[in-house]
């Protein structure tokens, strides 16, 4: 089978939520990249009631509920409770974001090294 993707997917548990025309669901974000999501449905029985095309916004969320990043998406597809996004037009600011979530959720110490090279005195 062929990857269209562009970047690299990787997984997460972080919790969302869609916004489709005022109408909000209940996700979890299982896997994300620069130019993409795959989330599951909190809905009854795996129902999305989202049509591939369809845009949307997917709202990362921290741990205590804390709206972490927005993103403009497009529906992929929708099968089953899972749904796969396409991020469209993301702002710069976004894009940084969405980098450092990825950084922090796979444990990089990118930003970690860059504060311990501020300080001489931590090394």
């Amino acid at each position: 089978m062929f990857d269209r993707r562009r970047s690299p997917r990787y997984p997460c548990q972080w919790q969302g939520t869609i916004v489709l025309t005022g109408t909000r669901g209940s996700v979890t974000v299982t896997d994300l990249c620069m130019d993409g999501a795959l989330v599951k449905s909190s809905g009854p029985r795996g129902r999305t009631g989202l049509a591939r095309g369809a845009r949307c916004a997917i709202r990362i969320l921290s741990g205590e509920g804390l709206e972490l990043l927005v993103l403009p998406a497009q529906v992929a597809h929708a099968d089953g409770g899972r749904i796969g996004l396409t991020l469209i037009s993301i702002e710069p600011a976004a894009q940084r974001m969405l980098h450092q979530l990825i950084e922090f959720n796979l444990g990089i110490t990118a930003f970690a090294r860059r504060d311990a090279d501020a300080r001489p005195w931590a090394h």
